[in-house]
């Protein structure tokens, strides 16, 4: 039975952790929200127009929806504006799933050798992921604090060129994600006053 609960609790905070933390002030007020994306790694360009054309699209789909607030890309307006900063982005290598594969190996291994000496053992395994952080910086009227989302998708014996396929629709579904939650407490916040 101890097992079991601190199963769950395992469980249960990994999923805690895994959320955005973004969040709005609780005073803030606006009818248009400007965003900018940056992106730092310069090493493929042809992906970064691809992302730059996406966040385009997701920003058009988002406001013609009926919402509480409209989005605007704008990097020369300071107020009421969120600077999304995108990271260098990890892609998994073939070192990275030889030594993942390996080290899957050796405890499906230990799994075998434990499980006549104790309760069942629920096995898991290692997966490698293809990630970028996003960095979100806005005016002190707009976000509590600076916070960090992350793009990631499996990778695991993937190519390059099938990672970034992934990467960039996950990027689609962080973004769609991420403005609906700020619609989202912008909602709460103003239904509150």
């Amino acid at each position: 039975m101890r097992s079991i609960s601190i199963l769950i609790l395992i469980i249960i905070s990994s999923f805690i952790a895994a959320g955005q933390n973004v969040v709005l002030n609780k005073l803030a007020k606006f009818d248009t929200l400007y965003l900018n994306l940056v992106q730092t790694d310069t090493s493929d360009a042809a992906l970064n127009k691809e992302l730059f054309a996406q966040f385009d699209s997701i920003v058009i789909n988002f406001n013609k929806q009926d919402k509480q607030f409209k989005i605007k890309i704008d990097s020369t307006h300071k107020a009421n504006s969120i600077l999304l900063t995108m990271g260098k982005i990890k892609y998994v290598t073939w070192k990275q799933n030889l030594w993942i594969t390996g080290l899957d190996l050796a405890m499906i291994g230990a799994n075998i050798l434990i499980l006549p000496y104790f309760p069942p053992i629920i096995p898991f395994y290692l997966m490698p992921y293809t990630y970028c952080k996003i960095t979100l910086e806005g005016t002190p009227k707009i976000l509590a604090q600076k916070a960090k989302i992350v793009v990631s998708n499996e990778g695991y014996f993937m190519k390059r060129k099938e990672q970034r396929v992934r990467l960039k629709k996950q990027f689609d579904r962080t973004c769609v994600k991420l403005f609906n939650q700020l619609n989202k407490q912008y909602k709460k916040n103003n239904s509150l006053v």
